[in-house]
């Protein structure tokens, strides 16, 4: 956690952390779960597969196939569920995952001391069917705690680089455009100089004929 804290890729963070997690928790799979743009989108920033000893790639998460755990997070409410359990979650997250049972499962949130939701850290136990406690509840979520200032300062780095991408597009768009204005001005200035030059040459044959009639 400590390695944690001078990792500055968000992927590598949440690698890292579901993996520490699983170790520690003995959990066959451990998730870290985002909340995005006011809550309304869900994320799995990364995983990890203690069996496999193997490193999971995100996603995006239809939160209409885990309503109950959708709902815990976005609250900010730890929940426990049984893998006999009925919840239209188990199954949703067995399509999610491409398991036939995700096992049992924990998931805690990740709260800022205002207790604002971050998102959490989501346990599953397919293969070893290991059942959590309380106590794993209680120790996950002083896990959870301390990963706060880490989400913070990702996240605001995130947001520096997206606001640095939009510079970067806004300053591309506007040299486009000036190109742009400049090689219309070039195509006036030749048409002026074209117009004037017959516009010369029209009174010199003018000037040429005054002359002759005089």
């Amino acid at each position: 956690m400590l390695a944690l804290a001078a990792e500055s890729n968000p992927t590598k963070v949440s690698q890292a952390v579901t993996r520490a997690i699983a170790q520690t928790m003995l959990s066959d799979l451990c998730f870290m779960i985002y909340l995005t743009d006011n809550n309304n989108q869900m994320v799995i920033a990364g995983g990890y597969d203690l069996i496999r000893e193997d490193s999971l790639e995100g996603g995006s998460l239809n939160k209409g196939s885990i309503p109950m755990l959708a709902n815990s997070l976005q609250r900010g409410r730890p929940l426990r569920m049984p893998a006999s359990s009925t919840s239209a979650d188990i199954k949703g997250l067995g399509d999610i995952l491409g398991l036939t049972n995700p096992g049992h499962l924990l998931s805690v949130p990740i709260l800022t001391p205002e207790k604002e939701s971050l998102g959490g850290l989501l346990l599953l136990s397919p293969y070893s069917d290991r059942t959590w406690t309380a106590e794993d509840q209680a120790f996950l979520a002083n896990i959870a705690m301390s990963l706060v200032p880490i989400i913070k300062r990702n996240q605001k780095l995130n947001k520096l680089e997206t606001e640095a991408d939009q510079a970067r597009t806004q300053t591309i768009q506007l040299e486009r455009r000036i190109k742009e204005l400049k090689q219309q001005l070039e195509a006036a200035q030749a048409e002026i100089q074209k117009n004037s030059s017959m516009e010369m040459s029209s009174l010199r044959v003018a000037q040429e004929e005054s002359q002759r009639i005089i």
